[in-house]
């Protein structure tokens, strides 16, 4: 057996053992998936999977690793809002949408199996494992003790439900216990349809098929997603500086300005709301949305990062239509003081065109979500 196939056995067999571990839990023991740690990594598992399978399909190749990271999340996020986004029009059951995600799924993985064995092998490069012990890299150190200790406070506080948390909780129960996913039916009155800053409950739908297929409760779900999600507005504010500044040492004090200076408010306030879609929005998709659009412009114009874009921008709007327009005014200034103070710059036209193709996405996918509304 070659190499390259041995290496591809790896990969997808773990994958297969990973998710068989995760099905043996739910059969025989669905309390250990309350544990908040498990519950991350099955959580990392089924938002991943299919967004690992798709970047294998797509071939993506993107050369910053927070970035690369962040592309399979947003990829796998899409698969799972585009397939609810068509539930909640056709109306069917969460039981019967289950069925069709493992279907899709299965397709997937073969599909991503089938292209992985006909391709080119690639080279990987050796791991020098010297670079990871440098004094250099001390500085790692401090946001990952300042993450730590969110960590452990949000443990010992838990989940913050003032509020906005108990309407989500109540849509995602109809979700979960209902017979139809399609907006009316998941709505809290029969004259009123969902607050519309939501748009459409796929988030709400993604919560109750996590739970169902997880066999924990909306309400375990809910308390325990906000772990990994503060991990996830970790790594996403991280490439975000890393892309404007371009340095690592940068990144690393701008990430950890932003853990202290967002614990401090509450303590811990909003990370411990991270699955409220508002606040979702707002500490990950927007500056996500943010840092894939300046990657596209001043770094990688690549039409598969044009995809990620248009992708972001579709799921803030479904998920919370506001902070859509918060990343469209936040580019068109950008692209203002870009256009006013380095048109000098040997690649301005180049540039501008990238912001105008940009634009162009947004409209596309607001064009897209309005006419179905």
């Amino acid at each position: 057996m070659s190499a390259r196939l041995k290496n591809q056995f790896g990969q997808y067999g773990l994958a297969i053992v990973f998710g068989l571990l995760i099905l043996v839990w739910r059969q025989f023991e669905p309390a250990v998936l309350t544990n908040p740690w498990i519950f991350a990594m099955a959580f990392f598992y089924f938002f991943a999977l299919p967004g690992w399978l798709l970047a294998r399909i797509l071939n993506f190749k993107f050369r910053e690793p927070a970035g690369a990271m962040l592309i399979v999340m947003v990829l796998g996020a899409s698969f799972y809002f585009l397939v609810n986004f068509l539930a909640i029009f056709s109306g069917m059951s969460l039981g019967i949408l289950s069925k069709i995600i493992l279907v899709f799924l299965i397709f997937l993985f073969g599909l991503a199996w089938l292209l992985d064995s006909f391709r080119p092998p690639k080279a990987s490069p050796p791991i020098n494992w010297r670079e990871f012990f440098k004094i250099a890299n001390l500085y790692f150190f401090l946001p990952l003790a300042i993450g730590l200790f969110i960590l452990w406070w949000l443990s010992v506080k838990g989940v913050n439900l003032d509020g906005d948390p108990y309407l989500h909780l109540a849509i995602i129960r109809k979700a979960l216990e209902g017979h139809s996913l399609a907006s009316r039916a998941l709505a809290l009155t029969k004259t009123q349809l969902i607050n519309p800053a939501y748009v459409y409950p796929v988030w709400h739908i993604f919560l109750a098929f996590l739970s169902k297929n997880l066999a924990i409760g909306p309400f375990d779900t809910w308390s325990n997603l906000i772990f990994p999600l503060t991990l996830v507005s970790f790594l996403v504010w991280y490439f975000l500086a890393k892309v404007i500044f371009g340095k690592i040492s940068w990144a690393i004090l701008s990430l950890s300005l932003f853990m202290i200076f967002v614990f401090y408010a509450g303590p811990g306030y909003l990370f411990s709301r991270l699955a409220v879609p508002d606040t979702l929005a707002q500490l990950i998709l927007l500056p996500l949305g943010l840092a894939m659009a300046l990657t596209y412009i001043f770094l990688q114009a690549d039409k598969k990062i044009l995809l990620v874009n248009f992708l972001l921008v579709f799921m803030l709007l479904v998920l919370h239509g506001p902070h859509y327009f918060y990343l469209v005014i936040s580019l068109f200034f950008y692209a203002v003081v870009y256009a006013a103070t380095f048109w000098r710059d040997r690649e301005y036209k180049v540039i501008l065109s990238r912001f105008l193709k940009i634009f162009l996405v947004q409209l596309a996918a607001l064009i897209l979500v309005g006419a179905t509304i």
